[in-house]
């Protein structure tokens, strides 16, 4: 990548290696978390639309699983977007993407707008 790119995506600032390295690690990390929330959001209602009433024990457990996953999921991609943030405040790329993560996964949209005005803002 070259310093301009790089520059592009982790913001303002001075850009090593290292930095760059640790960005792109922690950046595909909240991704592929994010990823999964949806997905298991996704497969949450995919068996509660099966089932509209009553529930099976083994259904049950499905649905508590995927609760479960969909938590843990959940505080990964929050941990990696907020470790992010700290360090790489005026990321555009990264501003945009928790914009999304708080509009689809948190339902959060006063924090989803807030985010992708300071991108904006940039």
């Amino acid at each position: 990548a070259t310093q301009e790119g790089a520059l592009a995506s982790i913001g303002k600032g001075t850009i090593s290696a290292i930095h760059l390295m640790e960005f792109n690690n922690g950046f595909g990390e909240a991704k592929k978390y994010h990823k999964a929330c949806v997905q298991h959001m996704r497969e949450f209602w995919k068996i509660v639309l099966r089932r509209r009433n009553k529930f099976t024990q083994a259904e049950a457990q499905d649905l508590l699983i995927s609760l479960d996953a969909h938590e843990k999921a959940l505080a990964r991609a929050q941990q990696e977007y907020i470790s992010l943030l700290d360090k790489y405040p005026s990321s555009v790329q990264l501003l945009y993407a928790y914009a999304g993560f708080c509009d689809t996964v948190l339902n959060s949209e006063k924090e989803s707008l807030k985010k992708k005005a300071e991108a904006q803002a940039l």
